[in-house]
């Protein structure tokens, strides 16, 4: 299946739910939230749907993007990132490349 710009779209079953923003940190490295910026700004959540669909809520707006995986790919903005699931003690974590 194509998804934006004829990019392919591949399963990644690990990243299909809502994902809640608990801040930003420029540590990508390691499992700890050590250094997590918890001020984040407006951002909410990513809400990854099945089949490359993605809906993003920043403040009170929601976007309306794509996803393959490792890539989210933000047609508002017409750019990508990359994204990345860690486990943490406590759960699982995405980050986002940006």
């Amino acid at each position: 299946m194509k998804i934006a710009n004829g990019m392919e779209f591949v399963n990644d079953e690990a990243v299909i739910g809502k994902w809640e923003n608990i801040g930003w940190t420029e540590n990508t490295d390691g499992t700890e939230l050590a250094g997590l910026n918890k001020n984040s700004g407006e951002f909410n959540d990513l809400h990854f749907l099945p089949y490359g669909s993605l809906v993003q809520s920043y403040m009170d707006k929601k976007w309306y993007d794509k996803w393959t995986k490792e890539l989210i790919i933000n047609l508002h903005r017409a750019t990508a990132a990359a994204y990345i699931i860690k486990a943490t003690p406590h759960k699982d974590r995405l980050t986002s490349l940006y």
